[in-house]
C-alpha cells in the first residue's frame, strides 16, 4: 500500500508498504498494535533505516 512516513525532521514520500501483523488490545474502546514493513522509500532504505536507528538511540536515551 503506498504510504507516507515522517522520522524526526524528514519525510519519506511515496513509500511502499504492508500490514504484516495485527493483534487487538484489550479494553475499550477497541484498539490494535500492528506491525508494518516498509518496501521501499521515496529517499531510499537505506536512508530510512539510518533515521529509525537515529530515532532509536534518541528514544533509549529518554
Amino acid at each position: 500500500m503506498p504510504c507516507g512516513i515522517q522520522i524526526m525532521d524528514e519525510n519519506f514520500r511515496n513509500c511502499r508498504g504492508r500490514v504484516v501483523r495485527v493483534t487487538e488490545n484489550p479494553g475499550s474502546p477497541g484498539s490494535w498494535t500492528i506491525g508494518f514493513c516498509v518496501d521501499s522509500a521515496e529517499a531510499g532504505i537505506d536512508r530510512f533505516e539510518a533515521k529509525l536507528q537515529a530515532l532509536s538511540v534518541l528514544l533509549k536515551k529518554s
